[in-house]
């Protein structure tokens, strides 16, 4: 599956979410208040390139609120120094996708750690125990999708 591809995917994943994340967690999802976190608007969000000299982690966030679905959605780009600590493991009420732009990515679920190369996807359904670090000797950067039922949380 190429970019394009996975990108013509995503609306339906991230409608999907919910019913996989209680079908893997146990946790009904509870219906959201009405949206308190702003409207993402149709359009075009510029990138963003980190300074050529940084430790530990640069990133910038793309949009972070609702679609008129009601589903809460966040993308941003991470980019992780060689030998950054990884963040802390945590799990949320959203799932997160991640796509590998530069570098080699170990993506720690549920206590198995995969590593990700540019251009390939992981994916930690809501409930699920995560962590991500850089595992090579370059820049590691990797775009991330979260989405789930009502505003996302950090």
């Amino acid at each position: 599956m190429n970019r394009r591809s996975f990108a013509a995917l995503l609306p339906a994943l991230a409608a999907g979410l919910p019913a996989l994340a209680e079908a893997q967690t146990g946790i009904s999802p509870t219906p959201a208040p009405p949206a308190s976190a702003a409207p993402v608007e149709t359009g075009v969000y510029p990138g963003f390139t980190p300074p050529e000299q940084f430790t530990g982690r640069a990133g910038h966030s793309f949009f972070h609120g609702m679609l008129p679905t009601e589903i809460g959605c966040e993308a941003h780009v991470s980019y992780l120094a060689p030998g950054a600590q990884h963040e802390p493991e945590e799990k949320h009420m959203h799932s997160e996708i991640w796509l590998v732009r530069e570098g080699k990515v170990e993506l720690h679920l549920n206590g198995v750690s995969h590593f990700l190369s540019p251009g390939d996807v992981g994916i930690a359904v809501a409930g699920t125990l995560h962590w991500v670090r850089n595992a090579g000797d370059t820049v590691a950067s990797y775009f991330v999708m979260e989405v789930g039922t009502g505003p996302i949380g950090h």
